[in-house]
């Protein structure tokens, strides 16, 4: 990762920062355009391909299961049909939805929303069922950890959000959520599932930044780390909507901040193109700090659901270590 520091530090220090965002960006989860793992059709249990079938008004298809992250929430498959449509279905589990507080009705309104956008792909089908069907974007791959360090493809990030920003909401079955609220519901569900909640400092300071948070209606990804950023060459796409809702949209400046590990000049210019005044630089420092408790927050839920992830390669994460890491840097 190349990281603008300030020539003063450590080669130690700075090999301590690169690793802290590398790690933080690279969390496990499943980007919707990987690569097949192999020419092999991978097989889909009766119920689920009978859903899929119905999806695709009964047209025959093979099914191939996709390299990369496989975990609680996240099984991502190629969908050929004998048309030679190609689509991508994530197949996601009740436990993982329920723990993780994701509404599928949700979820899939902003997901289309930022499909007719051209934001992210489009959608052909969302619903309760637990399957989201988008369009396959050819070729395309996730952003690699350090994907938000390269200040080219990090603009057309930024381009992309200020665009998903300036969006209507999108009518659905009930209120988009903030990213306090969705820190609630896991918190609620790391409770549930028998992990120690978060320090009562930090609960105290998460509470008054929401009190001060404004009041917003404006589509937010709130998950936007560079594995949900698809570059297919030419341009670049937003998946996974799971954690999306409402906000001012500053929360998804922190992520990007966060993971590219930008310097305050840094952050006010990424303001400024994402339609910003500089001055709301205190409150981007502030989003920061509520990133890393949400990452804190859902570390803690999976790792009490006993969660686990394995990438491409076969190496595994540790969400507990994830959540620990994230609350020792609540106290910087």
């Amino acid at each position: 990762m190349i990281i603008a520091f300030s020539s003063c530090l450590t080669r130690h220090l700075s090999a301590v920062i690169v690793k802290y965002v590398v790690t933080l960006s690279s969390r496990l989860r499943m980007t919707i355009g990987n690569l097949p793992e192999s020419d092999a059709p991978a097989p889909l249990d009766d119920d689920v391909r009978a859903r899929m079938s119905k999806v695709l008004g009964h047209r025959q298809f093979d099914c191939f299961r996709v390299g990369g992250v496989q975990s609680l929430n996240n099984d991502v498959r190629l969908l050929v049909t004998a048309d030679g449509q190609r689509l991508a279905v994530r197949l996601a589990s009740a436990r993982g939805r329920n723990h993780l507080g994701v509404d599928p009705l949700e979820e899939g309104a902003i997901a289309s929303l930022a499909g007719v956008a051209g934001i992210g792909p489009r959608v052909v089908h969302a619903g309760t069922d637990g399957l989201l069907v988008t369009e396959w974007i050819n070729g395309a791959r996730p952003l690699a950890a350090d994907g938000f360090a390269d200040a080219l493809r990090r603009r057309a990030v930024i381009d992309l959000v200020r665009r998903l920003h300036e969006l209507d909401l999108p009518s659905g079955p009930g209120p988009a959520r903030s990213i306090f609220e969705r820190i609630a519901a896991l918190e609620a569900s790391a409770l549930a599932a028998g992990r120690a909640g978060m320090p009562e400092r930090h609960r105290q300071k998460l509470t008054r930044l929401k009190a001060s948070a404004q009041s917003s209606q404006r589509p937010t990804h709130h998950d936007l780390w560079p594995n949900n950023v698809l570059d297919d060459g030419e341009r670049l796409w937003l998946v996974d909507w799971e954690f999306s809702g409402c906000g001012d949209g500053v929360y998804d400046l922190a992520c990007i901040a966060v993971s590219a590990g930008l310097d305050p000049d840094e952050e006010r210019a990424m303001l400024v193109q994402a339609g910003r005044p500089s001055g709301d630089h205190d409150w981007l420092s502030a989003m920061k700090w509520v990133a890393r408790y949400f990452e804190a927050s859902w570390g803690l839920v999976m790792a009490g659901l006993g969660a686990s992830a394995t990438d491409g390669t076969g190496q595994a994460f540790d969400y507990g270590a994830h959540a620990a890491r994230m609350i020792a840097r609540l106290d910087d």
